[in-house]
């Protein structure tokens, strides 16, 4: 399985954002199946460097992110992989 991370780079359109979409859902997926098994400690992070599995940390993280400046001034001039990129965020900014 591809990272979720280098999908996000590859984002151009419609298309590769819902395989990118689709990827982080499989991680966090994944991620979840291997805390349940044997849960992380506290501090030490999630499997697949998840931080923020939780809906509210992760849009919290992801709005941080956003509102630090990444999301408008990166230059980014595609929607679709500024959204990808905003996603990301929500996994492990903090």
């Amino acid at each position: 399985m591809e990272r979720p991370e280098a999908l996000a780079e590859e984002v151009a359109d419609c298309a590769s954002f819902l395989a990118f979409a689709r990827a982080l859902l499989a991680d966090l997926e994944q991620t979840l199946a291997r805390e349940k098994a044997a849960p992380s400690r506290r501090y030490d992070g999630a499997a697949n460097d998840w931080e923020n599995f939780k809906l509210e940390h992760f849009l919290e993280s992801a709005i941080a992110w956003a509102e630090d400046g990444r999301l408008c001034d990166d230059g980014e001039h595609n929607p679709w992989r500024a959204f990808a990129r905003f996603l990301i965020a929500g996994k492990h900014y903090e």
